[in-house]
């Protein structure tokens, strides 16, 4: 994760230095910005000694968008990416858990007051995603050895209304963070096995199609570049 934030500065700083001469020129002929951001949760963590327990519910790491200058209408993407692994053995337990979480979405927004300190914005988007997590649990110290393997997975997709707000640093870096209203349907399946030495492996596998909507808080900071 810090490559990806030392690369992102890396690339802020080439741009500043080139365009700053040109600048000037362009903005009179611009027709539109584009917004390119990173969540910038872990990298405040670090300088702000933030709790590195807080939670966070936005799921998307990156995001691009574009406006026009003339009205602020436009268009963003979003995309995130998690994935973890955890394994622990006390010597009477081994687990093993796996994780996977796979976000994307695609809208439309208006950004107001392009050129001031603060812009705010509102907008309506499609978001989908999948999720699946494998855990294993075995006792180590029986004579059988039972094993317990379960794969759960979530696929989900909906509507959402959004809004949020920018900050800006300088006429090329801001600090942005959002909130949303979402419709969301998922197809959650469930299956898990039980095996234990001398027995027939049981298990069982369930499916369900939950309906969820309700109001993201803005729990997640953007350091986005705009040029």
């Amino acid at each position: 994760m810090r490559k990806v934030f030392f690369l992102f500065f890396c690339i802020i700083s080439i741009n500043l230095i080139s365009q700053e001469d040109t600048d000037s020129l362009v903005r009179s002929y611009r027709t539109k910005y584009h917004y390119v951001g990173v969540q910038a949760n872990l990298l405040l963590q670090q300088f702000l000694n933030f709790n590195s327990n807080s939670f966070n519910s936005n799921p998307y790491l990156f995001s691009y968008s574009f406006n026009y200058k003339q009205n602020g209408n436009g268009m963003v993407i979003g995309t995130g990416l998690s994935a973890s692994n955890n394994f622990s053995n006390d010597g009477v337990v081994e687990i093993s858990d796996d994780r996977i979480n796979v976000t994307g979405r695609v809208g439309i927004e208006k950004k107001f007051y392009q050129e001031e300190t603060f812009i705010p914005f509102v907008g309506f988007e499609v978001g989908l995603g999948y999720t699946e997590q494998k855990l294993k649990t075995k006792l180590v110290q029986t004579i059988n050895n039972p094993e317990t393997n379960s794969k759960t997975t979530k696929f989900f997709f909906g509507p959402a209304l959004r809004g949020g707000l920018l900050y800006s640093l300088n006429k090329y870096v801001k600090i942005g963070t959002e909130f949303y209203f979402n419709f969301q349907v998922s197809v959650n399946k469930s299956r898990t096995i039980t095996t234990s030495a001398g027995q027939q492996p049981s298990g069982t596998n369930t499916t369900s199609l939950p309906i969820n909507f309700g109001l993201q808080a803005p729990t997640a900071l953007f350091l986005i570049y705009r040029f």
